[in-house]
């Protein structure tokens, strides 16, 4: 092949050849020098240039003038006519035209003639190729995958110059007009795919270099190829190879639609309705009346007021006097027995926790005429509820279970008091079990105390509680509220519950604390920097000085790429923790006592763990003689959590990464050393776009006195942090409270089951000590109306009732609701516990890839659901009957599997408590699993179709459309006015784009592979700053209009085809009058039948009518469900007509 420099170089030469002793000024016309000089340096400069031959070129030279001008006497016989060679049109340029542009031209598509063949139409348009580099050669290819026809490969044949004679007696010379490139393409005789026979197609392009011969020819062939071509080949193929944004564009052009094919299923849907309709079935279901409406328990409830009381004058001897708390004892009581509300203010060692249920008992043992106590402790986790339990009763003598007065009840466990109720119990609960006893048992009447614990902590459940013991406190005079913190803002609880302008009472107890030294990130850098493996260990580690750069650019200077570092919060840096704490456990190895490391959350506890354990500062580590690693988090088993309170063996010292579950109420011996990140995490909640963001935020100064008292409770200790000395300043004194910063559906449901006496919902938020914006009140009553759960009076229905009595979101409990009529129950209930509970995968963060695709592979073939991919895993974890070893070699969470076993037999519970499944159901297997309802409930649990409908219309509005790859934007958000919003898919959806080009290319179809259009997600979560969705589902368009639970549908008429606007963000083209009507009917049942199915008014009827009423009920059902599984196709090249 020439190149352009041998081109060039050839032309030399030939000038050279036939000009011997010839300078370039004599002999040459000037123009046609300058044409030479200009084609040299168009070739030397790699410009393409065409000509029709080599020798075309010099056509224009006087390569022979004579040396001596003739006499005009003489003649010379006139020159023989030069042969002019063979021509080689040029190359045509690209027509540019836009995609899917037609260019009226000369008869160019092909008709069938009287012999079957092709032949050009005239007066047609023309199809024109998309502009792009090698679009050809992509169409010869797509058009023979098509036909099942071999691709045909350009042929080139070098054609080399030629020798002969020019005139007699004169020298041989070369023939220039041939030379460079043939290439030829031949594709045979075939029939397409409508049978129609193409003859033979060829093509054939001459050029000087073999790049430009070939794409010559592919061009003709192409343009050929066109003229005979199927508009409908042509149409797929630009959809198939078009850009990825150009696809995407071609799909969004067109509006997301209700495609149905079956036209018999509205048969059967109008015959559905019109049967429900005749006897006036569901049509005046109204919401139940509220059973205690306006609180008629406190109107009618009597409580005594002449309860003996009296004053304490000694201390028992059963006190422990060496506790600091024990010194008010008397104190403490008499103010107690005077007072309905006592605040105790006691510093983290004083005993409060274990010590005041204690002294209470104490009393009624020395004073058996007083009222025995019964009492409530609240403890704001399960740990800390049963880990004290176990503390108290230890120190009291006795076993919890076997004729103990201390119990514990936390979800899913209790063990209650067992000796008889003269004699007094104390039992040790989570606000949430507090909060269910007041919905149970309004008035607490067999309670006579109720002490919150750490009240600073502010958690929902016990701003509520607060609210509904403010108001019990002036019903029942006897009741008894004590509040207790080491940090609390002593003055805000002191103005909330103060009565007729008098404070209550407050108590404050010094705590037993030893000296604990206290150094911060100045103080722990100047330790490390005099050591020299981790002074250089910490200048080479970007993760560290990027920190440093950020928390204390004052005291350091960093280098300049760290200069935009320092005006960003940055991450936990691990390598620094890891650096501390190998410091300390070295500075300090002939001690005994544990360290006990405060960490933001599980990524970072498992972060550090791996890096303790590689063991880079050669400590031994590993040596289970010399350290113990222990994890302390909330998802852990309560049985892993236990283990921190063990004693290890004798010279083996412990190492506890914990979250802040160890700041408070836990009691941890040994403890001699806490080094601490500064942080924790915490959930804030947009209610507007159902945002929950968990952000690391840095602690505030109450939590940071907890942890340094966390050194200091049995000996001298230390304390190091990261965070800076200007941050501790700086630092709010307690956080914001949840009330304030999470979504409040779950709580105004619990406020309408509380009832409390008078007034709105939201002026029942109005009494919470620091009240939330009434935006966020009136959402969460706009979107538990859209549920069901309360009606337009903000009256609690049936549904609400069940929606309350369920732990979970009300979101979660009305999809348990949906699958109960859907007849898909147990997966569905397997659904809800999974999203209730923690994720069931686990592996490390190093095998991440390699486990999401064996997740995927293994348990998530050919579903479009993340959900269903649970599903499926806690489905053959059962069949293995609960295997660890299937866990392990699955990367399943063993544990979170078991905790969604538990989940969902609470949720059945809830099922059987109100009558809506008889308990003789449970027993029905499918194979080895249970099904949890029975046959009856189960009917389409085996349908994808169904259960992905029940779950995407409960996730709605959580719903959002493609705008590229792994990138959507939320339908919601444009309701909002935020069109710029993009919330990331997660690597590991199966939804994501590397899995469907994976399992979704395929070189024989014709569609083009694109994401999903639209997906619902279960979690929207903003991480540093990225919006992502977890969790997600293809919906059905079908679904999403029938079942979602909506504020409002907006019908719209446009050239007789209906549409619908989903809460003024969803757009759906649902078809013609007859299906807009028959959806709307079929939507409105649906959600009456629902109502009567679980609400009581249905008791009212006999048996015969209830029968009836359920079997109409359950053939709309079955209908809509044949309905669902329905997979509509479009219409082909839908979007290009």
């Amino acid at each position: 092949m020439y190149s352009h420099n041998a081109t060039h170089r050839s032309c030399l030469m030939i000038f050279a050849r036939y000009s011997p002793g010839y300078t370039p000024a004599i002999g040459f016309n000037v123009g046609s020098w300058r044409r030479t000089i200009s084609l040299f340096n168009a070739v030397q400069d790699d410009k393409p240039f065409r000509c029709k031959s080599a020798f075309q070129v010099f056509d224009d030279f006087d390569l022979y003038p004579s040396k001596k001008p003739k006499s005009k006497s003489s003649t010379v016989a006139p020159p023989k006519p030069k042969k002019k060679p063979s021509v080689v049109q040029p190359r045509s340029p690209k027509v540019e035209l836009p995609d899917l542009v037609y260019e009226k031209s000369k008869p160019q598509l092909a008709t069938l003639n009287d012999s079957g063949t092709h032949t050009p139409a005239a007066d047609q348009v023309r199809l024109v190729l998309p502009l792009r580099e090698n679009v050809e050669r992509e169409f010869i290819e797509y058009y023979c995958l098509q036909h099942s026809l071999t691709v045909p490969q350009p042929i080139s044949t070098e054609v080399l110059p030629t020798r002969h004679k020019r005139r007699k007696n004169r020298r041989k010379v070369t023939n220039m007009a041939d030379i460079g490139w043939t290439t030829k393409i031949v594709l045979p005789k075939h029939t397409t795919l409508e049978g129609v026979t193409i003859p033979a197609i060829e093509s054939t392009a001459h050029q000087l270099r073999l790049s430009a011969s070939r794409e010559d020819c592919e061009q003709v062939f192409v343009r050929r190829l066109l003229d005979i071509v199927a508009p409908e080949i042509f149409h797929a193929f630009v959809a198939a190879t078009a850009p990825f944004k150009e696809k995407l564009d071609i799909v969004l052009r067109d509006p997301v639609k209700i495609l149905i094919n079956d036209e018999s299923v509205l048969d059967q849907l109008e015959t559905s309705i019109q049967n429900i309709r005749d006897i006036g079935a569901f049509s005046s279901v109204k919401s139940d009346p509220q059973s205690h409406a306006d609180n008629e328990f406190y109107r009618h409830s009597k409580h005594p007021t002449n309860i003996v009381r009296i004053m304490a004058s000694m201390v028992p001897g059963a006190v422990d006097k060496s506790l600091p708390i024990a010194s008010r004892y008397l104190e403490l009581i008499n103010m107690i027995n005077n007072n309905s509300v006592v605040i105790v203010s006691a510093e983290t060692g004083a005993g409060k926790t274990t010590q005041i249920p204690q002294y209470l008992l104490y009393h009624h043992e020395q004073n058996p005429e007083t009222p025995a106590p019964n009492i409530l402790i609240t403890q704001p986790r399960r740990i800390a509820a049963i880990s004290i339990a176990d503390r108290v009763a230890s120190e009291r003598g006795e076993t919890l279970g076997d004729d103990s007065s201390v119990g514990y009840s936390v979800r899913f466990k209790k063990v209650l008091p067992t000796v008889s109720a003269e004699k007094g119990s104390a039992v040790f609960c989570t606000t949430g079990v507090l909060l269910r006893r007041l919905k149970n048992d309004p008035s607490l009447s067999s309670v006579t105390h109720v002490i919150l614990d750490e009240v600073h902590e502010r958690d929902l459940n016990t701003d509520l509680a607060m609210i509904a013991i403010l108001d019990l406190i002036h019903i029942r005079p006897d009741l008894r509220l004590i509040l207790m913190s080491a940090t609390a803002d002593i003055s805000l609880f002191q103005n909330y519950f103060k009565r007729d302008k008098a404070l209550p009472p407050t108590i404050h107890v010094t705590g037993r604390m030893f000296p604990v030294t206290e150094k911060y990130l100045e103080g722990c850098l100047m330790s490390l920097n005099s050591v020299g493996k981790y002074r250089t260990f910490i200048s080479k580690s970007r993760e560290c000085q990027r920190y440093i750069a950020a928390e204390a650019p004052d005291q350091y200077k960093m280098e300049d790429e760290f200069e935009k570092s320092k005006r960003m919060s940055c991450d936990t840096p691990l390598d620094l923790m890891e650096a501390l704490i190998c410091h300390v456990l070295e500075k300090t190895r002939h001690a005994n006592d544990a360290v006990l490391v405060f960490l933001p959350g599980w990524a970072e506890i498992s972060g550090l763990q791996r890096r303790l354990i590689a063991d880079r500062f050669k400590l031994g580590i590993t040596n289970a003689t010399k350290y113990r690693i222990i994890t302390l988090h909330s998802s852990m088993p309560q049985s892993t959590q236990q283990s921190v309170f063990s004693s290890p063996e004798p010279g083996v010292r412990n190492i506890i990464l914990s979250t802040n579950i160890a700041e408070t109420s836990l009691t941890i011996t040994n403890i001699g050393c806490v080094i601490d990140s500064g942080k924790m995490r915490i959930t804030t909640y947009e209610p507007q776009r159902r945002i929950s963001s968990l952000d690391s935020v840095w602690a505030s100064q109450s939590n940071i006195k907890q942890r340094i008292g966390r050194a200091g409770r049995v000996r001298s200790g230390e304390y190091f942090s990261i965070m800076s000395s200007d941050r501790l300043r700086s630092l709010p004194y307690s956080l914001c409270p949840e009330l304030l910063r999470i979504d409040l559906q779950s709580a105004v449901l619990m406020v309408k089951a509380l009832h409390f006496p008078g007034g709105d919902i939201k002026s029942i938020f109005r009494r919470a000590p620091q009240p939330p914006k009434d935006s966020s009140i009136l959402h969460a009553i706009n979107s538990l109306q859209a549920l069901g759960a309360i009606d337009d009076n903000e009256q609690m229905t049936s549904i609400g009732e069940i929606m309350c009595e369920m732990p979970c979101d009300p979101w979660i409990a009305r999809m348990t609701l949906s699958g109960f009529m859907f007849n898909c129950f147990d997966p569905i209930l397997t659904l809800a516990a999974v999203m209730t509970s923690r994720s069931v995968f686990s592996f490390h963060p190093e095998e991440r890839a390699i486990a999401r695709d064996s997740i995927r592979n293994k348990f998530g073939k050919d579903t479009d659901s993340d959900q269903i991919l649970s599903l499926r895993a806690f489905r053959e974890w059962q069949q293995s009957g609960e295997c660890w070893q299937f866990s392990k070699s699955n990367w399943i969470h063993h544990m979170a599997m078991v905790d969604v076993s538990r989940t969902r037999a609470q949720f059945y519970k809830v099922f059987l408590q109100y009558g809506l499944i008889r308990d003789t159901s449970r027993g029905s297997k499918s194979g080895n699993n249970q099904l949890l309802g029975g046959r009856s409930r189960n009917t389409w649990s085996s349908s994808p179709e169904v259960i992905s409908a029940v779950l995407c219309a409960s996730l709605y509005p959580n719903c959002a459309q493609v705008t590229g790859r792994n990138v959507y934007a939320s339908v919601s958000d444009h309701r909002f006015g935020d069109f710029r919003a993009q919330l990331r898919l997660d690597g590991s959806s199966v939804n994501a784009w590397k899995y469907l080009t994976r399992d979704r290319s395929n070189p024989t179809s014709t569609e083009p592979v694109l994401p999903h259009r639209l997906l619902s997600f279960s979690e929207r979560q903003s991480v540093d700053g990225v919006q992502f969705m977890r969790q997600t589902t293809v919906p059905s368009t079908t679904a999403l209009l029938l079942l979602a639970g909506t504020q409002t549908l907006t019908w719209a008429l446009h050239n007789e085809i209906y549409s619908v606007l989903m809460d003024r963000s969803l757009s759906i083209v649902v078809g013609d009058r007859r299906i807009a009507t028959k959806l709307r009917e079929a939507r409105t049942y649906l959600q009456k039948y629902l109502d009567w199915s679980v609400g009581r008014s249905k008791l009212l009827l006999s048996s015969e009518e209830r029968a009836l009423r359920r079997s109409l009920g359950d053939q709309l059902v079955k209908t809509v469900a044949e309905l669902l599984q329905q997979k509509p196709t479009p219409p082909k090249n839908e979007s290009t007509e």
